[in-house]
């Protein structure tokens, strides 16, 4: 596997699981792995969405492993073999630029893969929220969004009005789930509309008041998983009580969600 010759060899070649594991014990220095990068990208080999590119699994000159480690763990995880390129005869002082460039973001995969003419990062974001313990892969997010596109344009489109600490991915994660549960759409977009410019019409829309409150307190800028998930089911609880004309004078933790993500769209992230 050493080259002598101080020129790069790039070939296309099936990586199986066995090779893989044979290769990764020539991983000498490296990043820790991210065992969910290894999930997300072992979920598009298995489903068959995984892309033969140009981006190689790499070896230096002495044969350790420069680059690949992530990809080569997702093979064996998938157990079935994925083609490649892989290139032999990379420089030791090449490591200081391997993955040192600006990584696209997945819009502008999206986007430039012409997968979706509708899917930006408004979409993502509240994507994300409906599996918010899983890296999702590219192919993950476009599958999940498709299975939901009118809720989710719905949703995003009624939202686009941003408010600092208001209009989050939560917040439209939960109207596209109240917009997927059968919920007035008319009483939907005016939940919308007194979220954003916090003023009520009368005591019926005063649950979008309340959470508007609480936002801006800090409830839907709070970090961890735990408080994200909190705000979301404050935030449902918040649109049910609009959707039903119930006046209230204080938001309230519900003890379960009011809105489940439908199974239609956890099957596109397994």
């Amino acid at each position: 596997m050493s080259n002598d010759s101080g020129t790069i060899n790039v070939m296309e070649m099936e990586v199986s699981p066995n090779l893989a594991s044979e290769w990764l014990k020539k991983n000498k220095k490296n990043r820790l792995i991210s065992q969910r990068l290894v999930n997300q990208y072992a979920a598009d080999m298995d489903s068959g969405k995984w892309s033969l590119t140009h981006q190689s699994i790499a070896f230096h000159e002495n044969g350790d492993l420069a680059d690949g480690q992530h990809r080569l763990s997702a093979v064996i995880k998938a157990g079935k073999p994925v083609t490649m390129m892989v290139a032999f005869g990379i420089k030791g002082s090449a490591v200081m630029d391997i993955d040192s460039h600006r990584a696209r973001s997945k819009a502008d995969s999206i986007r430039i893969g012409e997968m979706s003419d509708w899917i930006g990062k408004d979409q993502i974001a509240a994507v994300r929220s409906f599996a918010p313990n899983k890296s999702l892969s590219t192919h993950q997010i476009v599958n999940m969004a498709n299975s939901i596109d009118v809720s989710l344009i719905f949703a995003t489109r009624h939202l686009r009005t941003k408010r600092r600490g208001i209009t989050s991915s939560i917040v439209s994660a939960a109207i596209a789930l109240a917009h997927m549960h059968g919920e007035d759409e008319s009483l939907l977009a005016r939940f919308c509309e007194v979220l954003i410019s916090g003023v009520a019409a009368s005591d019926a829309d005063s649950s979008a008041i309340r959470l508007r409150e609480w936002m801006i307190k800090g409830g839907a800028t709070m970090h961890g998983q735990s408080q994200r998930n909190e705000a979301g089911l404050r935030t449902q609880r918040a649109i049910k009580a609009f959707v039903d004309r119930q006046p209230m004078k204080k938001l309230t933790l519900p003890s379960a969600e009011i809105y489940p993500v439908p199974s239609v769209i956890l099957e596109q992230c397994r």
